[in-house]
């Protein structure tokens, strides 16, 4: 079980070092959660224990499914969460979307979930539901003004479908103009006067790190 826990758990730290290499401001930040399933409820979990979260708004395509998670977030986390039904013509979900500090997408939906224009600048995006080359949570108009980080150019050009996608639309250059994980950590980020998007795929060196943590144990 505990091995199980840790995987889940794997990619969601990966998502957690995406964000501080992204760092925002200090403060209380509002989050906006897509998605209902383990991988929502990990990157909750986590990102509650790295950085200093106000509040949470939890969205799904079941309503029932995304106030269950809410509640959870509430009562285990103790943090402030409401939930909200997916869907691109809600307000209340514009709203929420154009004042969030942090936006995860922990989905398998094939579509953009949202549209990038509603994102403020400086606000922190981190997509890690897709990983097939037709498939994508994010949009265009995002990835055109965002500042775009990978854990590896050659991997998010081969699976990261928001990669591909934006690269045969122009919305993203070159991918040259993508910065890795690594570099972000070492020089940070270069404005924050756009969103930043990391575009999570998963490594293999995340794996290995997980399987020696475990056999340590």
């Amino acid at each position: 079980l505990a091995e199980a826990r840790a995987a889940h758990g794997k990619t969601s730290s990966s998502s957690g070092r995406g964000r501080r290499a992204h760092a925002l401001g200090d403060g209380r930040l509002s989050l906006v959660l897509f998605g209902t399933g383990v991988q929502a409820w990990e990157h909750a979990r986590t990102f509650a224990d790295c950085f200093p979260i106000g509040r949470v708004t939890v969205v799904g395509r079941s309503l029932s499914k995304a106030e269950a998670l809410a509640e959870r977030v509430t009562g285990e986390l103790g943090l402030k969460a409401s939930a909200l039904a997916a869907g691109k013509d809600s307000p209340a979900l514009e709203r929420v979307l154009s004042e969030a500090d942090i936006v995860l997408t922990c989905t398998s939906s094939t579509d953009p979930l949202f549209s990038g224009d509603l994102v403020k600048e400086g606000c922190v995006v981190v997509a890690m539901g897709s990983h097939d080359p037709s498939a994508r949570e994010l949009d265009d108009a995002l990835l055109s003004r965002a500042e775009v980080f990978v854990e590896s150019r050659k991997s998010a050009v081969a699976e990261a479908g928001e990669i591909i996608q934006a690269l045969e639309s122009d919305a993203i250059v070159s991918q040259y103009s993508l910065t890795t994980l690594a570099e972000a950590v070492f020089y940070g980020r270069r404005s924050f006067d756009r969103p930043a998007v990391f575009k999570t795929t998963g490594m293999p060196w995340q794996d290995l790190a997980l399987a020696a943590a475990c056999l340590s144990d």
